[in-house]
Order: structure tokens, then C-alpha cells, then sequence
């Protein structure tokens, strides 16, 4: 695996999908929308022979591993369709270069975006080269060519006066870049952080070795340098390039931007443009310094060809900057089988508590039923359960009510109703052993609570028990 955490999405966000190739473009533009790049995308998808051809297994692998919840909702003739739309010449694999060109074309707002940005740089790589060789022909000084400063020295000061507290605090820093260079010479990886000190006029590069487990220096760079050497048809060419991303990610049509807008997009180019730029000069080199602490290689910033200032000058010491920030800290490796047997345990939880909530609600519904069969609810006259028979003593002369408390305290103390309570009681507990002779057990006691209201009021159940009515009132 790549070390990159698989998405985090569910099935929902297939539902719109009706075919095999558009939960594809559901996978990858989820990916694309995760901050993701095409190359760390593609990383999922490596050929087990090296090449850079796809096998179906290969494929199957990679779009699994990429969104692991596609396997619940994709079948095997989908996979089988997505996989021949892809393999032009039917020879039973994908080419990874035919690949990213399916889906620098999937009509996604993510894909589409990617698009332009893709056919932008391509554009402007021709364009270098091209230029590169005009002056090579004619022999011309390679020199930055045109006005150079004054449109990143504008967008500082508009920056400036967006947050005039921040300008006016010496000691104000932000993060222009976070993220990771890969120096292929010695395989090393380097976490990198910038901070920008935007009143002390330079920027801070802090950086951790994550291959060797060691922090270099931090590196103190003149910000003012770099913004004289930026030629302004640059950066132009930029800012209308990231307006029109900006619009075609927020969806905006048939207006300008906002102020508002328009700094976000401007504080974005800018920011880009300075990282972008120290991140090209970003070198190693071997350490002179001796000791068994020191790393094997330290990084400077190369003088390239097109730089007009002397080796070494966009170093700086410190201008003033109070405390130093800290290199970015260890991070730890992602354990994949881990994260993977994690989710499985937090999907089967997560089905068991369901279960459970669903057992707890048909039980809550149970009780309320065999509590009305004994004579519960808001309206206990409406029932033929015991309830009932206690409304019969809140009618009469005071007289006979207190005779009717006397004998229905003796009827529910007698071993006759107190038999039908246990054997309700066990029909009951017989039910939550075996819930289906419940409709059975509450239809039983129904009826023979509504017989016994029936006969109370007739006063057969006083000749029963061989006690007359007359007798009982006198």
C-alpha cells in the first residue's frame, strides 16, 4: 500500500449511480476532492509485473483499496464493464497513462477542475521550453525578462490592509506551506513547514527528516528577494488562471467576484507562488559537520541559472523573530491492516447496537401491551382488566362503597385472584421466552377480564361465592 488512509464514505453516495463505470468516477472523485493528487491516486493502482500496465486483478485491488465501500455495492459484470470501457484495444489490460486520461475526463466538478489545471501546466511547460530554446539559438542572456516585484509587493499590501493588527505585530507568523519533498538521490523524505513573518519581511522553513528521524536547522529565508525576482506577467497569468478555478469549484456564473473572493484568491497565488518558489531550490547536500548527532545531509537553497543574485544570499539571519517555531513533529505510520480490522470491529458494533436497539424497542411496545391486557392506560375504564373493577367502588352511597372497598379488598387478597395473577404473570414471561403465542396470551386475558366486569355488575360473582347481595348490603 501507498501509506495514504483508504476514503472514509458509505454506500449512500453510490445511490445515484446506475452503472459500474459512474461508481467508478464516484470513487475517484472523491479521492480528487479529498485534497488528494493525481500521482497519489494512482499510487493504488500498481501492476503486480512493475509495468505500467493494469491487470483486472491489479484493478480490482486498487479501486478497493482506494474506497473500500464500492465492494458492498459493485458486482462482478459491473467490474467487468468498467474494466473493458477502459481497455481500448481489448488486450486484457489498462495502460495508466490511458487511465488518467478517462478520468482527467469524468464529468465531475473535481475532474473538471483537475482538467484545467492539468492542460494549464502542459501549456506552460511548452511554452518554457520553447522559449528555453529561442534563447539558446539566438544566444540570449537567460535572465527573468519584463517588470519584475511590483504585482507581489501589491498583493502584500493588500494582504496588509485586510489585517492591519497582524502587520503591525512583529512577531505575527502564518503558515504559507505544509507538506512533503521526496529527494530521490538519497530516498529521503522531508516534512516541511513554512512560516511567513510577514512584519520581519522573511519566511521560516522548518523541516524533519522522516526517513532518518532527525530535524534540520531551520532555515531563515528573505521574503523581500523573492518577491523582487516574480515577474509580474507571471504572476497575472496566474491569478486569472486561479480566478477561473475558483469560479468553476464555487460554481459562480455571470458575476465578478467579491472583495472577499478576490483576496482569498489573491492570498492563494501568492502563497503559491513563494513556496513554490524556495520548494524548487530545496536541495541536499552532504553535511560538513562532524558528530555522531548530525544528520548525514543538510538542505540550502540552490542558485538556479535564471537567479540573478549570489549563491547563498536568500539566507538570512535572524532579523529578530523572538522564538523560533518548532520543526514539524514525527508522524506516525499508518498501520493499514489495522486501520481495516478497526473498521470492521466499529461496522460490526455499530449492526449489534442497532440489533439491540431494535430488541429494546419491540420489548418497550410488549410491556405497554401487557400492561393495558392488565387494566393500564390513560383510560383504565376502556379496559376489562383489574382497573376496572376498582372504578365499581367510586360509585353508590358512601355506605356501600365502603362495603364494596371491603370486598374488593377481599377478592384480590383471596387465593382465587391471586392464582390468576401468578398464572398471568407466568403466560407472560412464557411470552418473552416465545414471543409468538403473545397475540394469544393478550387476546385470553381480554376476554376474561371483560367476563369478570360483566358478571361484577350483575352480581353473579358475589353468588359465586355464596355470599347474596342483600346480606352482603345489610
Amino acid at each position: 500500500m501507498t501509506g495514504l488512509d483508504p476514503l472514509s464514505f458509505n454506500e449512500d453516495d453510490f445511490k445515484d449511480d446506475d452503472t459500474g463505470i459512474k461508481k467508478m468516477w464516484t470513487v475517484m472523485t472523491k479521492a480528487k476532492e479529498s485534497g488528494m493528487s493525481v500521482d497519489q491516486i494512482f499510487t493504488f493502482f500498481k501492476s503486480s509485473s512493475g509495468g505500467s500496465e493494469i491487470g483486472p486483478l491489479d484493478f480490482q485491488e486498487g479501486l478497493a483499496a482506494l474506497g473500500p465501500a464500492i465492494t458492498k455495492t459493485i458486482t462482478e459484470d459491473e467490474l467487468s464493464e468498467i474494466f473493458q470501457d477502459l481497455d481500448d484495444d481489448g488486450g486484457g489490460t489498462i495502460d495508466v497513462d490511458e487511465f488518467k486520461a478517462h478520468c482527467y475526463n469524468i464529468p465531475r466538478l473535481a475532474w473538471k477542475a483537475e482538467k484545467i489545471r492539468f492542460e494549464r501546466e502542459k501549456t506552460k511547460s511548452i511554452e518554457d521550453a520553447a522559449k528555453m530554446a529561442e534563447r539558446e539559438a539566438t544566444n540570449l542572456p537567460l535572465t527573468p525578462s519584463g517588470s519584475t516585484g511590483a504585482i507581489m509587493h501589491a498583493l502584500e499590501d493588500h494582504r496588509h490592509q485586510k489585517d492591519s493588527a497582524a502587520a503591525a505585530n512583529m512577531q505575527s507568523k502564518e503558515v504559507i506551506y505544509e507538506g512533503t519533498k521526496l529527494f530521490w538521490r538519497t530516498h529521503e523524505k522531508i516534512d516541511i513547514v513554512m512560516h511567513e513573518y510577514s512584519a520581519l519581511h522573511c519566511i521560516v522553513m522548518c523541516s524533519y527528516n522522516a526517513t532518518t528521524d532527525e530535524a534540520h536547522p531551520n532555515i531563515i529565508i528573505n521574503k523581500t528577494m523573492i518577491e523582487d525576482t516574480i515577474e509580474d506577467e507571471a504572476v497575472q497569468e496566474q491569478l486569472s488562471a486561479q480566478r477561473q478555478e475558483y469560479c468553476l469549484r464555487k460554481q459562480i456564473v455571470g458575476r465578478k467576484l467579491t472583495d472577499d473572493e478576490e483576496a482569498e484568491v489573491e492570498e492563494s497565488v501568492r502563497r503559491g507562488i513563494l513556496s513554490n518558489y524556495i520548494l524548487l531550490r530545496l536541495q541536499q547536500r552532504e553535511n560538513p559537520a562532524t558528530g555522531a548527532a548530525e544528520a548525514a545531509t543538510e538542505l540550502f537553497l540552490k542558485k538556479l541559472h535564471l537567479d540573478t543574485y549570489e549563491e547563498g544570499s536568500l539566507i538570512i539571519e535572524n532579523p529578530g523573530i523572538a522564538t523560533m517555531p518548532l520543526p514539524p513533529e514525527k508522524k506516525e505510520k499508518v498501520n493499514v491492516a489495522e486501520f481495516r480490522k478497526m473498521n470492521a470491529e466499529i461496522r460490526r458494533s455499530s449492526q449489534e447496537l442497532g440489533r439491540l436497539s431494535m430488541s429494546a424497542k419491540r420489548m418497550s411496545s410488549i410491556v405497554a401491551a401487557s400492561m393495558d391486557a392488565f387494566g393500564g392506560g390513560t383510560n383504565p375504564a376502556a379496559f376489562g382488566g383489574i382497573s376496572a373493577l376498582n372504578v365499581t367502588t367510586r360509585s353508590g352511597t358512601a355506605a356501600s362503597i365502603a362495603v364494596k372497598k371491603k370486598v374488593m379488598r377481599a377478592l384480590l387478597r383471596s387465593d382465587a385472584v391471586r392464582d390468576i395473577r401468578r398464572r398471568k404473570i407466568a403466560a407472560f414471561r412464557e411470552y418473552l421466552a416465545n414471543s409468538e403465542w403473545y397475540e394469544q396470551l393478550c387476546q385470553e386475558l381480554l376476554e376474561r377480564n371483560a367476563s369478570l366486569a360483566a358478571e361484577d355488575k350483575e352480581g353473579v360473582l358475589y353468588e359465586e361465592r355464596g355470599v347474596r347481595a342483600d346480606s352482603v348490603e345489610a
